[in-house]
C-alpha cells in the first residue's frame, strides 16, 4: 500500500547549479578511482616483499596495531572487520586486504596474528543467536522491498 504525500513541480535547474553538481561529481569519481589504484599498488608492492612499515614511511603515515580485535569491534567499520576476519589463516603475516570508510578512507591493514576463542555456546545460546539471524535476515528483506518499491515508484501527471 503506497501514498502519494507530496508533489513537486518539474522544474529546470540552472546552468551554473548543473555545473557545480557535475564538478563536485566529477571530482569525487576520480578521487575515488586515485584512491583504489593506490590502494591496489600498496598491495601489490606488499605482495612483491615490501613491508608495511617501508610503505607507510614512504608515504609519510603511521601505522596503528589493534591487539585483541574482535568480531563484534566498533575500534573498525564492521565491513573492514569483517574482511580482516575473511583473510586466510594460512597467510599470518603476509595476508593483507584494504576496504573503505564511511568516510571514503581507505583501511590497509595485514593479519598477524589468530588466536582461537576457547568458549563454547550451549545449546540456548546457539538457539538464540540462531533466532537473532533470522529476524535481522526478515529486516532486511523487508528493508530492501521497502527500498526497492520507492525506487519503482513513478508518479504520472495527466491534465
Amino acid at each position: 500500500l503506497l501514498q502519494v504525500v507530496e508533489f513537486k513541480d518539474e522544474s529546470q535547474l540552472a546552468l551554473d547549479d548543473v555545473r557545480t553538481e557535475v564538478e563536485e561529481a566529477f571530482i569525487s569519481i576520480e578521487t575515488s578511482k586515485a584512491s583504489q589504484a593506490f590502494i591496489n599498488e600498496a598491495i601489490t608492492s606488499l605482495n612483491n616483499d615490501v613491508t608495511l612499515e617501508r610503505l607507510s614511511k614512504e608515504n609519510d603515515t603511521y601505522v596503528e596495531t589493534y591487539k585483541d580485535l574482535k568480531r563484534d569491534s566498533s575500534l573498525l567499520p564492521s565491513q573492514a572487520v569483517n574482511e580482516i576476519f575473511s583473510l586466510p589463516r594460512s597467510k599470518i603475516t603476509s595476508a593483507y586486504g584494504s576496504s573503505v570508510a564511511q568516510n571514503g578512507d581507505y583501511l590497509l591493514y595485514r593479519l598477524d596474528n589468530v588466536t582461537q576463542n576457547k568458549d563454547q555456546l550451549d545449546k540456548e545460546t546457539l538457539e538464540s543467536v540462531g533466532n537473532f539471524l533470522e529476524q535481522q535476515k526478515s529486516i532486511s528483506e523487508l528493508s530492501e522491498l521497502q527500498a526497492l518499491t520507492q525506487k519503482g515508484v513513478a508518479v504520472e501527471r495527466y491534465n
